[in-house]
């Protein structure tokens, strides 16, 4: 009898156990999503863009609401959200007893491209062209409108390597650059903002050796009150200042 009852007991405890497990699983009170939380990095763009981007992001996170959060994919989720060409990545995590939270970031917009017909398209720091955006939507960031440089892709890549080698801070800074081209022959030329002189040609290496080499002849420049035209910092040794007649 006492042996019945060891066999007995567990098996009714597992049956128990077993009938509350599905009881849980498919009451919709319980394993079933109810809620959805959002959360989006800061990212320096303008407002309305973020939240365009937000609502987009929060939109494919709300589809998984009155879905079981168990056999719900979080990685479908996740995909989801990283279909839109502004996120640039995504966790997806289960609150249990009924919640979705997802965190996400937005891509870094290094230059906006001023193409032919006038529109503008930010480029990640990837090299990645996004869709148009509008001029009021325009992040603070230097503008490229040589459009050999964006359709070549190595040349692109180069371009963002020499600029990131740009301190962020200074008289010479990335701040402070208005316009960024490339050639073969001159390399990386900039154009600074608020400058009423000209191009800054920086070559196509030792980036930040020049910079402090041209932040520099600037200084001695502005003390002199002498305004240029270009400074060529191309060269290994020596920088060449062309002044503006009648400076």
């Amino acid at each position: 009898m006492q042996l019945s009852k060891k066999i007995y007991i567990p098996v009714l405890v597992t049956l128990l156990m077993g009938c509350l497990a599905a009881y849980l699983w498919t009451d919709k009170r319980i394993f079933v999503v109810q809620s959805t939380h959002l959360t989006m990095e800061p990212a320096l763009i303008h407002a309305s863009l973020r939240s365009e981007i937000e609502a987009r992001a929060l939109g494919k996170l709300k589809a998984a609401e009155g879905k079981n959060i168990l056999s719900l994919s979080l990685q479908k989720v996740r995909e989801n959200i990283l279909s839109d060409v502004w996120v640039e990545s995504v966790l997806v995590a289960r609150e249990f007893p009924n919640k979705i939270t997802a965190t996400t970031k937005i891509k870094s917009i290094l230059f906006i491209y001023i193409d032919g017909r006038g529109r503008i398209l930010p480029v990640t720091e990837k090299g990645q062209l996004l869709s148009p955006i509008t001029f009021a939507q325009a992040p603070d960031v230097p503008v490229i409108r040589n459009s050999s440089v964006i359709k070549n892709a190595q040349t692109l890549a180069k371009v963002i390597v020499l600029f990131k080698t740009i301190p962020q801070e200074g008289l010479l800074s990335q701040r402070n650059i208005a316009e960024i081209d490339w050639s073969p022959v001159g390399g990386l030329k900039i154009e600074l903002v608020q400058s009423e002189n000209g191009d800054i040609i920086l070559g196509g290496g030792d980036v930040r050796l020049k910079v402090k080499r041209v932040a520099s002849v600037l200084k001695y420049l502005e003390s002199q009150k002498q305004k240029w035209r270009v400074i060529d910092a191309s060269f290994s040794k020596k920088v060449l200042v062309r002044l503006r007649k009648h400076s």
